[in-house]
């Protein structure tokens, strides 16, 4: 029994770790074959197919390893077993002899325990199996309530005030947070953007320009000081009114599968069909739409497939316009356009910006230009803020930034 106990928890050791491998492995899996979809334009562009058909083989074929492996383990049960027995028996049979010739001990009750061990070792056997089989199966079963019972990072809390918006006075106090243990995203950052106007926050890549914005719409926390809107600090006010007082248009719009009306009424859930077509025309958007032969009915396909970049920027500046939040934070949208959309989003974007604090991650000029005011942004602290002719004046850190950056629309805009 001892060497049968042993041996059952060695096996059940070894079913678990290749079990586990097996899960992961099928994660993989599902990971190769999201990002081949996702990013199909730039396998073929790159003529990666090999290469990810060689990354989804070596993730089958480690699933598939593991779970052979898995097998053999579990086959193994059985002659691990019937070796022990054989050996027990043997032992037994000896010593049970011995003791009836020399130890004058009763045939009859030593016969009769023999038989009733082997009646015993089939269904023993059986159980060590099933066992076997079960400790399979709870470990997946463990991995998957592992992951359910993962405590939600945005757990709702009880008993915390809904944010108040009035002017919008957004401020930030000592701010400091880090991706990573010793590099610093921002450092004792204090910055104020202004009830009503916009501002611009320019600065090099990794300047900390998107943290600043992630940490206003609560996906990270501050690990120091905190952030205040209209004197409320953020931290301590329901999440969900906080997010429902900001309208977000990011660089890289996300569109859902659906109709272009459903992307549109993702602004205000219940949004009544005129709400949805006043929203697209404010932001130019209109037009386009129903030169579509379904108009607001036509499908938008995976990610937007369907639409230009122009008009996917459109339908994401008409989905915050139907939001009409008092906040309003944008990713530079119009960075990725042509010159002829790039004018229409801008068109739209005015009407957006209009009465509302306005947050703007600015890598053009023409962006900056319309600021009211600007944010230089340096290893995630505050260098100087002003308008563009006083920052040229007087800031040779943002004139380099300028010359460097934006030299070529300056130039066109001066030839204009």
């Amino acid at each position: 029994m001892p060497l049968a106990g042993f041996g059952l928890s060695r096996l059940v050791s070894a079913v678990r770790k290749l079990s586990r491998r097996s899960f992961d492995g099928s994660a993989r899996v599902m990971q190769t074959l999201q990002e081949t979809l996702q990013g199909i334009g730039v396998v073929k562009a790159f003529n990666l197919e090999n290469e990810m058909r060689a990354r989804m083989g070596a993730s089958v074929d480690d699933v598939a390893r593991a779970a052979d492996r898995a097998a053999v383990r579990m086959a193994l049960a059985s002659p691990i077993a019937d070796l022990i027995a054989g050996v027990a028996i043997a032992i037994i049979l000896f010593y049970g002899a011995w003791r009836v010739t020399v130890a004058s001990a009763d045939a009859g009750a030593f016969f009769s325990f023999v038989v009733a061990m082997l009646m015993a070792y089939e269904p023993g056997k059986r159980l060590a199996r099933v066992h076997l089989e079960m400790q399979a199966g709870l470990d997946q079963a463990r991995m998957i309530y592992e992951i359910l019972d993962t405590p939600a990072t945005e757990a709702p809390r009880s008993g915390q005030p809904a944010l108040r918006v009035g002017a919008g006075r957004i401020e930030y106090m000592d701010v400091g947070f880090s991706y990573r243990p010793g590099e610093t995203a921002l450092d004792d950052l204090g910055l104020v953007f202004a009830p009503g106007e916009t501002t611009a926050l320019v600065g090099v890549s990794g300047a900390g320009k998107s943290t600043i914005v992630a940490l206003l719409l609560r996906f990270y926390k501050p690990q120091a000081g905190a952030i205040f809107i209209d004197a409320q600090d953020i931290a301590g006010v329901e999440l969900r009114s906080l997010r429902e007082n900001i309208a977000y248009v990011p660089q890289d719009v996300f569109l859902f599968r659906g109709t272009i009306r459903d992307n549109i009424a993702l602004g205000r859930i219940g949004a009544r069909r005129d709400e949805i077509e006043l929203a697209a025309r404010r932001a130019n958007a209109d037009e386009f739409i129903r030169d579509f032969r379904d108009g607001y009915d036509t499908e938008v396909g995976e990610l937007g497939q369907n639409l230009s970049g122009g008009q996917k920027q459109r339908i994401a500046i008409a989905r915050a316009m139907l939001k009409d939040a008092p906040i309003l934070v944008l990713d530079e949208p119009t960075a990725a356009l042509d010159s002829e959309s790039e004018r229409e989003v801008r068109k739209a974007l005015d009407e957006l910006r209009a009465g509302r604090t306005t947050i703007v991650i600015a890598h053009r000029l023409q962006t900056i230009l319309s600021a009211d005011s600007i944010c230089l942004i340096e290893h995630g602290r505050l260098v100087t803020k002003g308008s563009h002719a006083e920052l040229l004046a007087k800031e040779p850190a943002y004139r380099a930034l300028v010359e460097a950056q934006f030299a070529g629309e300056e130039g066109q805009r001066a030839a204009g």
